[in-house]
């Protein structure tokens, strides 16, 4: 099945949390390489309720969830049938165990170099899920969290990862220790960078400044030259 995450967005009026699940890279229909049709979410429920959706190849699927433990698998699905490698993800509102020691990062101008590590006495985590976005909002531009938030799932002996790309302000990064039975503690870092046109333009203002204070001070000298060129040397005067 897909690699899969989630956004959570709680709907307090009517005390249920949507849930958003966002698959990894979707094959797209009708690609030759590939031989999947759809996909196949199962829920199962603390109390034992068991059901299924069918959709077709999608980036997004979204459900309600409400206050018990939750466990969603995510299967591919074709003419064969369904696949049998398959990911799953189970949702608490309980308190997460905290397992991660210390999240940091270092931003250049070209990538952000994130590295964290764990607590001597706690479980290692199955996997991490790092996700980021961007806080720079842009009030004429409507964009969805979905559509801001980006993810990557890290293997569990990782102690860091470098995201090389471009961005310019802050974006915030939240690591996600992820157990076979729910998530962790989750711990953030924001990553603040400026835009590289502005240091540009403090240099060339740095520059003119010093062209302008170089001028005015050869200009003040230029002038009593010549000013005292006309005043006649009193010791000359007989």
């Amino acid at each position: 099945g897909p690699n899969f995450w989630r956004i959570i967005q709680e709907d307090p009026v009517r005390s249920v949390t949507n849930v958003t699940l966002i698959f990894k890279q979707p094959v797209l229909a009708g690609d030759p390489y590939s031989c999947v049709e759809g996909l196949v979410i199962k829920h199962q429920a603390s109390g034992g309720a068991v059901w299924s959706n069918e959709t077709t190849l999608t980036q997004f699927h979204s459900f309600q969830w409400r206050k018990e433990a939750h466990t969603v698998t995510v299967m591919s699905r074709n003419t064969l049938g369904i696949s049998t490698r398959n990911s799953n993800m189970t949702l608490l509102h309980q308190p997460k165990r905290r397992c991660v020691r210390l999240f940091s990062g270092v931003a250049n101008a070209s990538c952000v170099h994130l590295s964290w590590s764990l607590l001597s006495d706690r479980p290692v985590p199955q996997s991490f899920v790092i996700e980021w976005i961007d806080l720079n909002k842009d009030p004429e531009q409507d964009v969805s969290l979905t559509e801001r938030l980006q993810w990557v799932r890290v293997h569990s002996a990782s102690r860091d990862l470098s995201l090389c790309r471009r961005f310019y302000g802050s974006e915030e990064f939240t690591l996600y220790p992820v157990f076979a039975d729910g998530e962790g503690e989750p711990v953030r870092y924001t990553a603040t960078r400026s835009d590289p046109a502005a240091y540009i333009l403090l240099l060339i203002i740095a520059f003119l400044s010093v062209v302008l204070f170089v001028t005015l001070v050869m200009s003040q000298n230029q002038m009593r030259k010549l000013v005292w060129k006309d005043v006649p040397n009193p010791k000359k005067c007989s």
